[in-house]
């Protein structure tokens, strides 16, 4: 009796099902004009069951569903309460419905006899759905039971059984979404199935499709999925991408085109390639909801994460904005503050993010905390990459296995069978690796951080170091890497905790009374601080007012860096604070740049921020551009400048670089200066080796491009070569302007029609001045244009006395002189013209 509904729900697919549904419904009207008035019977003759519930489903499909479904409720409810009780009591005793869900089903459903509910049910068994499997798939839809078992149900179950999905997986994927069931074999199931097997060419891979997003083989493909799937192919998407697209973020590509086609060019814009499987996790987690962005966001900015850092990690892992405060809060506490990971650095690697704390990153840095106090490893052979984000099979071979003859437990440490203080650790290697003064390094010592210079803080301290391992070695004696690390196992070992009940309450209050945190924010601060009293924090937000910060400044240096409430404001802060205005950054930009990088308060002003400006200043030569470093590059300043930028500075001096452009290398071009020398070196090496001038700027620039993402260089190739130039074009801009080659797509586009198609200029013209194009078009282009163009109309200049660099390049007080006052006598609006207050047809 469902045959009408499978010959029209997929109508999409063929017109066979089109002109099926058109028969059918004709039928409806016809029978329900002759039998409409034995409809208010109670439904005895199977007859005209059939006929009545084949109308119904005739235009379930439609466009009014739901409109009809309530029609065929109405009508229901005069049959006699002998059918509703024979549902009711069916659906009980036969499927496991509770009374009440048996009540609400037999709105939807009459049932008649046993004979099809059992026959349903009995084909149900045979295919091995349990009894909650079946009671959950009668109670989404009823409407299964008075299905046709032999023609409409079995063929689907043995189709879905032959491409090779189990009875436990056909069980437990349609229990959860039994419309599939309703679909029909013929102009849903079967089309679906073979379009996404031409898709990921494997039934393996359609089977896994199925068990996660089982709804989209009653979707209508030719509307949404197959344009999109066009458009990613068409893009380079290789089949594997296309494969997880279409497995794990199904809900994506059933978008409209028109949304997909955006979402597919905001992912490009950003630099991702469509041929790496970060482009569809980009996809996923722009698609995402805005709240869940916004709220890693705040997470992310309240450990000390700038805007920049954010972007980076997502561009390193899109799925980093996809996690939940708590899963972030808990994994940056413990790499940060157990771990001893510097948060920026965490930022670069932010795959480490996604990974489980107690499957993956406790087991591990169990073991190598282990290796590293028993002098079996070295702090330089380590990095978090290779500990967390490499294969099991990896880590055991490195870091379990070649170790086992020393450490015989090591196993059962990394399998959690074996906790510390059964673990007995020999002296040696202790205190090799230095002890909690090199763990205040960076951060500041955790005297100035946490105020332990007063008895209380003095005995916290005591408190932690004193927390032993069976032979009675300290925790606190190992690499700076590591230290804070003792906070972590100390907990573990002796199972106290210093926050007493109800502490979380107070803190969440004084947040959001005091520092203006909303209340989830508040909440979420609370898991990383902890405050005893309100003296320190009333202390520290007192300095930060008396220093000019704003509430909403204020509120982001807490959610950022919230153990700033416990930090000592005399010793601490304000020091600092005192030494950054010293140097010329005036209160306002002072409350600015700290509240976006709060840590800069934490560092230690002997050991790093004196140190630290005292070496920018011998490069820039001025405090205003140290100023402009710490503004736009504060993260720098707790970076060893040892072991990379100072060594780099040094090749570049050998070189011959003038001190202006070493100067633009360090403010503008920070990230490339601050790579490994031997990186940076052949970046050099290559730029010199291409013939570009070391004492010119083009030098620097040369780095900076060469540094650059190879996407961002292919992109800028086809941009150009589609305005016509040739290699020998493009490799001349390159030597010429460097930074062509590190824009927008978007940017050189709109430039070069710009300049091709609305001022006529050759587009080989412009490849001997790329400079150009770097030039701003709203600022610079069309201001100047604008009176170029008047001034060409009005008959004052002629065009052989234009040319681009002319037009373009020379200082504004240069065009200003040569194009504007020189002809304000003929023509007095011309500077209003430049400065955009009048338009060009007012002055013609």
């Amino acid at each position: 009796m469902y045959s009408s509904l499978d010959c029209h729900a997929v109508s999409t697919f063929h017109l066979k099902a089109t002109l099926s549904n058109s028969v059918v419904n004709q039928k409806g009207r016809e029978r329900e004009r002759e039998y409409g008035s034995q409809l208010h019977l109670h439904l005895a003759s199977p007859i005209l069951s059939r006929l009545f519930c084949r109308n119904w489903h005739a235009v379930a499909g439609s466009r009014f569903r739901l409109q009809n479904q309530w029609f065929c409720t109405t009508r229901l409810t005069s049959s006699s309460s002998s059918s509703d009780d024979f549902t009711v009591s069916y659906l009980v005793n036969s499927c496991g419905l509770s009374p009440e869900a048996a009540v609400v089903a037999s709105h939807k459903v009459k049932l008649l006899s046993f004979e099809k509910p059992d026959s349903v049910l009995a084909l149900l068994k045979h295919y091995e759905f349990s009894e909650t499997q079946i009671s959950t798939l009668v109670r989404r839809h009823p409407h299964v039971l008075v299905a046709n078992a032999q023609e409409t149900l079995l063929p689907k179950l043995e189709f879905l059984c032959s491409i090779g999905m189990s009875r436990l997986d056909l069980a437990r994927t349609l229990a959860n979404n039994p419309i599939v069931l309703m679909r029909s074999l013929e102009y849903q199931i079967r089309p679906s199935y073979t379009f996404f097997k031409k898709v990921v060419l494997s039934d393996v891979k359609v089977v896994d499709i199925w068990k996660r997003n089982s709804w989209i083989f009653r979707g209508n493909l030719f509307k949404n999925v197959i344009p999109n799937i066009e458009l990613v192919r068409e893009l380079g998407m290789p089949q594997s991408c296309i494969a997880l697209l279409l497995t794990y973020y199904a809900n994506i590509v059933m978008k409209k085109p028109d949304f997909f086609g955006q979402l597919v060019g905001e992912v490009k814009e950003m630099g991702f390639d469509p041929q790496r499987s970060s482009f569809v996790q980009a996809m996923h987690a722009l698609s995402g909801k805005e709240t869940t962005w916004k709220l890693c966001q705040e997470v992310y900015r309240s450990w000390g994460w700038s805007d920049e850092d954010i972007l980076d990690a997502f561009r390193s892992h899109p799925l980093c904005m996809m996690k939940s405060g708590k899963k972030i809060m808990e994994t940056m506490d413990f790499l940060v503050n157990k771990m001893g990971w510097q948060s920026q650095k965490i930022a670069r690697s932010s795959r480490v993010l996604g990974y489980s704390l107690e499957k993956r990153i406790i087991p591990r840095c169990s073991v190598v905390r282990i290796l590293l106090l028993k002098g079996l490893m070295k702090e330089e052979e380590l990095n978090m990459n290779t500990i967390i984000t490499t294969s099991e099979k990896y880590f055991l071979t490195k870091f379990v296995s070649r170790y086992l003859n020393q450490v015989p437990q090591l196993l059962n440490v990394y399998q959690g069978k074996l906790d510390f203080q059964d673990l007995s650790l020999s002296r040696e290697g202790a205190g090799k690796q230095g002890g909690p003064e090199a763990a205040g390094r960076r951060g500041g010592s955790s005297e100035e951080w946490s105020g332990t210079g007063s008895e209380e803080g003095r005995g916290r301290r005591r408190s932690a170091e004193g927390c032993s391992l069976e032979n009675g070695h300290p925790v606190g004696g190992m690499a700076s890497h590591f230290g804070p690390q003792k906070q972590l196992f100390c907990t573990r070992l002796t199972g106290r905790s210093e926050i007493p009940a109800g502490q979380d309450d107070s803190t969440v209050s004084y947040l959001v009374n005091s520092c203006g945190l909303s209340p989830e924010s508040a909440t979420l601060v609370s898991h990383t601080v902890k405050l005893q009293s309100l003296e320190k924090s009333d202390s520290v937000l007192a300095l930060l007012k008396h220093y000019e910060f704003s509430e909403a400044q204020i509120s982001k240096v807490v959610q950022r860096l919230p153990h700033i409430l416990l930090a000592d404001v005399e010793q601490t802060l304000l020091p600092n604070l005192e030494f950054y205005c010293s140097i010329g950054m005036s209160r306002l930009h002072l409350a600015r740049t700290l509240s976006y990088n709060p840590w800069l308060m934490s560092l230690s002003l002997k050991n790093d921020i004196v140190p630290t400006y005292s070496f920018f200043k011998s490069v820039v030569l001025s405090d205003v551009k140290v100023i402009h470093i710490l503004k736009h590059k504060s993260w720098i300043f707790r970076e060893n400048l040892s072991k990379n930028l100072i060594p780099n500075i040094e090749l570049v001096r050998e070189l011959g670089i003038p001190q202006s452009c070493i100067a633009l290398l360090l403010t503008s071009y920070t990230d490339v200066v601050m790579k490994k020398p031997e990186l940076f070196s052949q970046l050099v090496h290559q730029v010199t080796e291409m013939g570009f001038d070391p004492q010119n700027l083009s030098f620097v620039q040369a780095i900076h491009a060469l540094y650059g993402k190879e996407t961002t260089w292919k992109r800028c190739q086809e941009v150009y070569r589609r305005w016509g130039w040739s290699e020998n074009h493009i490799r001349s801009a390159f030597r010429v302007s460097p930074l062509c080659m590190v824009m927008s797509e978007k940017k050189l586009m709109a430039t070069m029609d710009f300049l091709v198609n609305k001022m006529g200029w050759q587009s080989q013209t412009i490849a001997k001045y790329p400079h150009v194009l770097s030039y701003s078009l709203q600022k610079r282009f069309i201001p100047r244009f604008s009176v170029v163009r008047v001034l060409f109309l009005k008959g004052l200049i002629e065009e052989e006395n234009l040319s681009l660099a002319t037009g373009i390049s020379k200082s504004e007080k240069y065009f200003l002189d040569r194009f504007v006052n020189r002809y304000l006598s003929q023509v007095p609006q011309l500077l209003d013209v430049y400065r955009g207050k009048v338009d060009i047809q007012d002055v013609l």
